[in-house]
């Protein structure tokens, strides 16, 4: 014989001036430490990033580079003299140069850049039509 046993409903006593929160205010925070957390772990990779200082190059390896890249049709990667807040250098600007130029600077990824900025300039090895992600 299978004894049912009544149960209570349960309810919460308020004691000392406390209140508990809502079912609903404590999800929506579970929700947001998510958020949170994936911010703190980008803001943290960011901040350990450091970037290598590539040598100081001359106008004529930056011009020789440039001419190789738009005669080819090959990118380019451009380190600048500019730190960020933290004195860490600044990422590289990557791009195909159109052979835009001006006394004052060059043109990538419709962006001028000036001459006396520039610090390193590379070639990047070409991507294939079929290894280019969709974005």
């Amino acid at each position: 014989m299978i004894l049912m046993v009544r149960r209570t409903r349960k309810e919460f006593t308020p004691y000392n001036g406390y209140k508990d929160r809502s079912f609903n205010i404590k999800w929506a925070t579970a929700f947001a430490m998510e958020e949170l957390t994936q911010g703190i772990e980008q803001n943290h990779q960011v901040a350990i990033q450091v970037n290598k200082k590539y040598p100081q190059m001359t106008t004529r390896e930056i011009d020789q580079i440039l001419y190789q890249s738009f005669n080819r049709q090959i990118p380019v990667a451009i380190q600048v003299n500019e730190s960020d807040k933290n004195g860490h250098i600044v990422n590289e600007i990557c791009g195909y140069f159109t052979g835009e130029t001006l006394p004052y600077g060059i043109r990538l990824n419709q962006q001028w850049i000036a001459w006396q900025s520039i610090r390193h300039i590379r070639l990047l090895p070409k991507q294939k039509w079929s290894q280019i992600e969709d974005s």
